[in-house]
Order: C-alpha cells, then sequence, then structure tokens
C-alpha cells in the first residue's frame, strides 16, 4: 500500500457552502485544514460563471438573516466574514392572476399590508406567523426538546396554514414561493417551510449579497489563503480511507493520498457513504436507509444576458411567476411527468448591482424552476431547447418581447448540476422535504469515527444559511475533541 503523499490535521472533500464555512472556522482556530474540490473553484451551488461579460449565478436567489440579529450576521461573524461580504436588501414581486403584489418585508409589514384585504384573518395570520417563529426558533435549538417542533413535526405545511387562516388566496399568497423548498404545501414539512419563510421573508426579509456569489466565494479564498488553508482544486476525492472504523484520510483520481486527524465530507450523502466510504464499513441498516431515502426535485434554468430597459417595468430583484390557473398540487404532478413550467421564477440581480452586466440597459437574469432528473420517455438533450423556449416565453408574461433582446442564452438541467457539483441526481436540496423526512438528515458525526458531514444533506436543511451552520457546527464537534 502506497504511503501518504501529505498530512493535514482536517481534510474538507467538498468546497460547497458548508465545506468553506466549516473549513475557515477550523483554519481560524488553527488547524491545518486541506479543502479539495472538484471543481474550478471554490462554492458548489454557490458558484458563479460568466460569458460575454454577463456574470451569473449558478443557484443563487437570495440570502436571508443578513442585518444584526439575524443568524446569517452572526454566522459570517463568526468566520471573520461580516466586514467582508456587503448585503443589500431585495424585494419579491408575486405575480397572480389577479396582478403583481409586492411582498412586504417581515411579518408585521405583512400583517399590516394583508389583514385589510382579508377581512377577519388577521388575529389568525398574526397567530400563525408567531408559530412559524417559535418553530424556527426551536429547530435552531436542536436538539433541545421543544413542545412545538413534537407538535408540527408530522404535520404538512397545508395543515399549518388550515388551522390558522380560512381563506385561499391568502394562504396561496404566504405560499406564492413554495418553489423555493421544491414542493407544494400539501406535501412540505410544516416546520421546513416555517423555517425556510422565517430565514428568507419572515424575520428579516430578503438580502443579495453585493457582487453576487463571486464577491462571497472570494471572500472566503482570500480568509482561507490568510489562514494557510491548503486548497486542492480539479481534483475529484474517489475514497475516504477508513482502518479499523476510523477514518483516516482520501485518496484523489490522481492518486494521491492524505492523512488526516479529521476527514469533513460536503459531498452528497449516498456519494459520501455507498462511493467514497464503502458499504462494508456500514451498518446494513444505515445503507438501507440511506438507499431508500427520497431525493429532491432537481432544476432546469435559463440564464439569459439582455439589452433592454428593465427598470421601466418596475421588476424587483426576484419575480414569482405563478400566474398559472393550475393548483401547485396540479404543476407539482405536472413537472413529476415531465411537464415543465407552469410555474415559475426569475431573478435579476442587475436590478440592485448593474455591475453585474456589461453596460446599461443590460441584464442577467435566470429564469428557474423544478423539474425531474429523468424525463418519462424523453431524453434531456433533446428537450432542452424546447423547455427553454416555453419558460421564456412563460416570463414575456412579466417582461413583454423579452425573447426579442437575448445577447446570451445558457441552458443547465439537471444532468448539468448533477456534473458541475457531484449533486445525486441534481438534487437542488439533498433530500425530499416531507414531513416524514425534516428530522432524517444524516447529522454531522457520521457513524464512521473523525469522519464529519455538512452541506444540505444534513442537518439542518436546504439554503446557504443552514449550509454554513452545519459547517459551524461540524467545526465545532472537531474543536471539542
Amino acid at each position: 500500500m502506497k504511503k501518504y503523499d501529505r498530512e493535514c490535521e482536517v481534510v474538507v472533500v467538498g468546497a460547497g457552502m458548508g465545506g468553506m464555512t466549516c473549513a475557515l472556522a477550523l483554519a481560524r482556530k488553527g488547524k491545518k485544514v486541506e479543502i479539495i474540490e472538484q471543481g474550478s473553484k471554490l462554492g458548489g451551488y454557490l458558484s458563479y460563471f460568466k460569458r460575454n461579460n454577463f456574470l451569473f449565478e449558478a443557484c443563487l436567489h437570495v440570502f436571508g438573516d443578513c442585518e444584526k440579529g439575524g443568524l446569517m450576521y452572526d454566522l459570517l461573524g463568526e468566520l471573520g466574514l461580516r466586514d467582508k461580504i456587503k448585503f443589500s436588501r431585495i424585494d419579491y414581486t408575486l405575480f397572480t392572476p389577479k396582478g403583481p403584489v409586492i411582498f412586504p418585508r417581515n411579518s408585521d409589514e405583512i400583517i399590516k399590508a394583508l389583514s385589510p384585504q382579508f377581512p377577519g384573518e388577521e388575529q389568525g395570520l398574526k397567530n400563525l406567523l408567531n408559530t412559524m417563529k417559535t418553530i424556527y426558533n426551536d429547530f435552531l435549538k436542536l436538539p433541545s426538546p421543544s413542545p412545538v417542533l413534537e407538535r408540527y413535526k408530522d404535520k404538512t405545511c397545508k395543515e399549518l396554514l388550515d388551522e390558522f387562516l380560512k381563506n385561499e388566496e391568502l394562504k396561496n399568497l404566504l405560499m406564492g414561493a413554495w418553489l423555493y423548498i421544491l414542493m407544494p404545501p400539501s406535501k412540505t414539512s410544516a416546520i421546513m417551510i416555517s423555517v425556510l419563510m422565517m430565514i428568507y421573508l419572515l424575520s428579516q426579509g430578503g438580502f443579495f449579497p453585493q457582487g453576487g456569489s463571486k464577491a462571497v466565494v472570494e471572500a472566503f479564498s482570500k480568509e482561507l489563503e490568510k489562514a494557510q488553508t491548503r486548497m486542492t482544486l480539479k481534483t475529484k476525492v474517489t475514497k475516504i480511507i477508513v482502518e479499523n472504523g476510523r477514518a483516516v484520510g482520501v485518496e484523489t483520481e490522481k492518486g494521491e493520498r492524505i492523512r488526516a486527524d479529521f476527514v469533513v465530507s460536503n459531498a452528497a450523502a449516498r456519494q459520501t457513504f455507498l462511493d467514497l466510504v464503502g458499504e462494508k464499513e456500514l451498518a446494513i441498516d444505515f445503507v438501507n436507509d440511506l438507499k431508500q431515502k427520497e431525493l429532491s426535485l432537481s432544476s432546469f434554468l435559463v440564464f439569459l444576458g439582455v439589452e433592454m430597459d428593465l427598470e421601466k417595468l418596475n421588476l424587483t430583484h426576484q419575480i414569482f411567476v405563478n400566474t398559472s390557473t393550475k393548483t401547485f398540487d396540479e404543476a407539482y404532478e405536472n413537472v413529476l411527468r415531465g411537464e415543465i413550467g407552469d410555474y415559475i421564477t426569475i431573478t435579476i440581480p442587475t436590478i440592485g448591482d448593474p455591475g453585474l452586466a456589461p453596460g446599461k440597459n443590460k441584464h442577467s437574469l435566470t429564469i428557474w424552476t423544478i423539474a425531474p432528473y429523468h424525463l418519462e420517455g424523453k431524453d434531456w438533450k433533446a428537450e432542452r431547447e424546447k423547455i427553454a423556449d416555453k419558460i421564456i416565453r412563460k416570463a414575456e408574461e412579466v417582461i413583454p418581447d423579452l425573447s426579442k433582446h437575448i445577447l446570451v442564452k445558457n441552458i443547465a438541467t439537471p444532468l448539468t448540476l448533477e456534473k458541475f457539483t457531484l449533486n445525486t441526481e441534481g438534487a437542488t436540496v439533498g433530500w425530499i422535504q416531507t414531513r416524514e423526512t425534516v428530522f432524517g438528515r444524516p447529522q454531522q458525526k457520521s457513524p464512521i469515527e473523525n469522519l464529519y458531514l455538512t452541506g444540505h444533506w444534513t442537518m439542518p436543511g436546504e439554503g446557504h444559511m443552514l449550509t454554513a451552520k452545519s459547517g459551524i457546527d461540524a467545526a465545532k464537534l472537531i474543536l471539542s475533541r
């Protein structure tokens, strides 16, 4: 057996938000850390690319809780990044069959704006939002016991809404961003929808980093370099080396072997355990559970560089096109059958940050919707242009003549996401987020001694803030050893 090529205290497999966060938290405490990332840069889903001087976000729509008192604010403080990344507030517009609604920025504004429109619902709305806040606060305190989490752990989002509200139009307004969780309220966990609503809407509203995800990744990179972290890019880890039930290092596709006291995997859960660790090192029940867990849907994205005056349309950074007459459930069932695009979102970061595009009246724009990995009886290569044209036409409901002003077009299918991030089947948020799985994600401490986990396949869940927390939590466990 070949000896080790080098050693470190902690090797981190994958540089998504969870991996970057864990590595930086450890390096700032003096640990000798190496990150090994298969891509050409850090970031994972928090990534970016440039076409003809238009800067595009691979997956980033919005951050949350970025001001004082917010969780992201606190996490960035722990990482020494609070002053390195600047955030701007953004607005959401929800386009409904009745017209556009600019969504209020926090719970108080929501109550003030919506109560007059829905007589008799004010107290129920207040009680609902207070309950969501309690769920969120208690969720962040896990594993501490919580009567509220216990009460709602087996409830869907629809059941939560029905408990407090009667008006279906109001419920649909509140759930207008349901695509973010990739499932309709009838199937989504009441707990996870409460957590995500608090992060991105009900607490402080939405934020976007000035300079986009590029600025975030560069800030991490600079601090990691300052902390003397080794960053090995364009290199795929092919094995987590386990000796006597203990992770002791990794092996790469280039044949390098790196010994480490601790291994942190930010890779997809099945890849981590079934491919890199190997089933023989794991209990059969654990392996079976991992194989049976249901993956979330993936995404279909169209990136457009356009030249047109979007300012005169009074558009906001984030737009939800919910003009379809189909219910959320009907649209979801259509997606499962490969009929994509009844509901879409449009992200236009250049509305607030024009420097992301190469000149006046030029904009970087991303149209996004949920998509299955497998198309029934069809092939993504053959269908991608047709689907892109369909959702561009859908976007033209709110941006007239959009197709006539396209300078750059790029398409990403679930296969694209899987290729560039190695997320199993291009899953957008890891595991499906039902009431049965909300607490079913793996914890940061794995069944293998000295192997820790980060990212959206683990607790506490999806989104850049929760994956950042997973990295901080994993680092704290290692530092406590």
